[in-house]
C-alpha cells in the first residue's frame, strides 16, 4: 500500500486510489511498438541509421544543449562589445533648466528669469593601458571554453543515447532466448511427469524439473521487464517519451526518420 500511495503521489492522484496493473507489452510504447520500425532493425545498416537518428533527436531535444547555446550567444555578444569599445564612443547627453520667479535682493528687481543649457559629451577609451586587450582576450577564452564544453556535452549525449539503444536491442534479443528456455523447460517437465507416472522417474526428478521450469518462467518475465526498462531509458536519453505521442506526433517522428534515412543512404553511396 505504501508503494501504491507513493505512485499516486507521483501521478498527482488521490493518495489511496486503487491501481489495477496489467502486463506491459511493446504496443504500449507507441512509436517503438509500431510495425513501421521493423524495417529499421532488420539489418545492421538500418540499425546504425536508427541509432544515429535517435542520437540526433536526443541532441536536438536536450535542454542542456539549449542552455549552453544561449550562453554561447551571450558570450559572443560580449566579445563583440569588447572589440567595439575602442571605436564606439560613449555618448552623454545632459541638459539643465532653471527659472527664478522673483529676485527681490538684487539691485534691479526681476520678476522672472529663465535659463537652460544642453550639452553632449563624446568619450573614447584612448588611454586604458592593456585593460581592454585583457578583457577582449578573457571574453575570447570564455567563448572557446563554452564551445568546447558544448562539444563535450554533445558527445556525451550521443554516447549515452547510442549505448541505451544498444542495451535495449540486446535486451530484446534476450526475450527470445528466455522464452525459448521457458518453453523447453515446460516440455521437459511434461516428459518428467509422464515418466514419473509410469514409474520411470523419481520424486526428486519431478521436483528438479518443476524448479527448473519455474526459474525459466521467471527469467522470461524478467527479460521482458528488463527490456521495457531499457526502452524507457532510450526514451529518457532521447528526450522524447512515446507514451504521450498521439497519431500525428508518431507520423511526424517517422517522417523525420525516413528523411534522415534517405540522406544517410545518399551520403553512403557518394
Amino acid at each position: 500500500m505504501q508503494i501504491r500511495n507513493e505512485l499516486n503521489r507521483l501521478l498527482q492522484l488521490p493518495i489511496e486510489t486503487p491501481i489495477k496493473l496489467t502486463n506491459a507489452n511493446l504496443s504500449d510504447f507507441r512509436i517503438y511498438g509500431d510495425p513501421r520500425l521493423d524495417e529499421f532493425v532488420s539489418t545492421p545498416r538500418q540499425a546504425d541509421i536508427l541509432r544515429a537518428f535517435i542520437a540526433t533527436e536526443a541532441i536536438a531535444n536536450a535542454p542542456e544543449v539549449v542552455s549552453i547555446d544561449r550562453r554561447i550567444d551571450a558570450q559572443q555578444r560580449s566579445l563583440t562589445a569588447t572589440k567595439r569599445v575602442r571605436y564606439i564612443p560613449d555618448v552623454t547627453l545632459s541638459s539643465e533648466f532653471s527659472e527664478i520667479f522673483n529676485d527681490s535682493g538684487s539691485l534691479v528687481e526681476q520678476d522672472q528669469i529663465e535659463g537652460w543649457s544642453v550639452g553632449v559629451q563624446f568619450s573614447l577609451p584612448l588611454f586604458q593601458g592593456r585593460r581592454l586587450d585583457a578583457e577582449r582576450a578573457q571574453a575570447a577564452i570564455e567563448l572557446e571554453r563554452l564551445e568546447l564544453e558544448r562539444l563535450q556535452l554533445v558527445d556525451q549525449i550521443e554516447a549515452n543515447t547510442r549505448s541505451a539503444v544498444l542495451q535495449a536491442s540486446a535486451s530484446k534479443r534476450n526475450i527470445r532466448f528466455a522464452n525459448d528456455a521457458a518453453i523447453a523447460s515446460s516440455k521437459t517437465l511434461e516428459l518428467i511427469v509422464d515418466a514419473y507416472t509410469r514409474g520411470a522417474a523419481a520424486d526428486i526428478d519431478v521436483i528438479d524439473a518443476q524448479n527448473a521450469a519455474l526459474t525459466a518462467q521467471l527469467s522470461s518475465a524478467n527479460a521482458n521487464y528488463q527490456f521495457l526498462l531499457d526502452l524507457v531509458d532510450v526514451q529518457r536519453q532521447a528526450g522524447f517519451f512515446a507514451f504521450f505521442a498521439n497519431r500525428s506526433t508518431q507520423d511526424d517522428w517517422f517522417r523525420r526518420l525516413d528523411t534522415f534515412s534517405e540522406k544517410s543512404q545518399v551520403g553512403a553511396d557518394q
